[in-house]
């Protein structure tokens, strides 16, 4: 009897607690807000619940860096778990450099948006967090040091069937694993000088990749990868360099094992890069091995 009153009362505590949590706070020019702290807010839905409201935002949404709310000013530094959950007439986001989180399932079933472009601010983006997005086109993903993006079993971008182009920012050091996981519709990456490394599986299973896009062979050369599928080239094969093309690896892969036998790299991909006219003038060893040594690179004449 105590044990069932006791689980009763749990029951109701919880209740509780998930309605305290969950509703939204106050709401400044069509945004609702939750209280972080005395300084700190983040974006919400309206109500108690996810599904409270339908399309409670609309058309081009703009967060705000901060706000002032019976006068006293708040940070935003967050977009909640749902907050814009099967909300189908959200066409655009803004999303401020205050931001460091994107919530679990934040953008599930934003049909509605084509583009978004994740903020330098941003540290951790949660799972499903753009989950079904089928109208999604391109992403520009400017987060210096994410260190979260999903995981393998929830990837961010998950039934994103339309996501054709992702721009990784100049300012951009890390990608973290999982992050571009199963986003099958994707053909072409173009990724900045500053990424140092690439987590495990970032882009597994991303089987239409055609073409990666880069403007250093050097800074390229020098990345991290995880593992092989942290690789693009893994599935597109195609490296360029200011647009024009560098290598097909599998054309080049049996000339690459020509020239290095005896690379120790029984096994693993490998990736031969021919010295076009337009790097004649730099000079690169003969051999360059990435950090992970997944990826040989060569330079040959042609």
């Amino acid at each position: 009897m105590k044990a069932k009153l006791l689980k009763s009362l749990l029951a109701i505590v919880c209740l509780l607690c998930r309605i305290g949590v969950y509703a939204h706070d106050f709401e400044v020019d069509g945004i609702y807000y939750n209280k972080l702290s005395s300084t700190k807010v983040e974006v919400s839905y309206r109500g108690n619940y996810d599904y409270a409201y339908n399309n409670e935002y609309t058309g081009s949404v703009v967060i705000p860096a901060s706000i002032t709310y019976n006068g006293t000013t708040y940070n935003v530094t967050s977009i909640g778990s749902s907050t814009f959950y099967k909300c189908t007439g959200l066409t655009e986001i803004t999303i401020p450099n205050s931001v460091t989180s994107i919530g679990g399932g934040a953008f599930e079933d934003c049909t509605g948006l084509t583009l978004v472009t994740i903020p330098n601010s941003v540290t951790s983006i949660g799972n499903y967090a753009f989950r079904d997005c089928t109208g999604l086109t391109t992403i520009n993903f400017n987060a210096e040091n994410c260190t979260y993006m999903g995981y393998s079993s929830y990837p961010v971008f998950e039934g994103c069937n339309n996501l054709k182009t992702l721009n990784i920012g100049e300012s951009v050091k890390t990608i973290p694993a999982d992050a571009f996981y199963e986003c099958t519709g994707l053909t072409e990456v173009t990724i900045g000088n500053s990424v140092t490394s690439i987590g495990e599986y970032a882009f597994a299973y991303c089987t239409r990749l055609t073409g990666v896009y880069i403007t250093d062979l050097s800074a390229w050369c020098g990345i991290d990868f995880g593992d092989n599928l942290a690789n693009p080239l893994c599935y597109a094969h195609n490296l360029y360099i200011n647009n024009e093309l560098v290598t097909n690896a599998l054309k080049n892969l049996s000339r690459l094992q020509r020239l290095s036998p005896k690379s120790n790299l029984a096994g693993k991909r490998t990736l031969c890069i021919p010295s076009p006219s337009f790097i004649s003038g730099t000079k690169f060893p003969r051999k360059l091995i990435n950090k992970s040594t997944l990826i040989t690179v060569a330079t040959t004449s042609t």
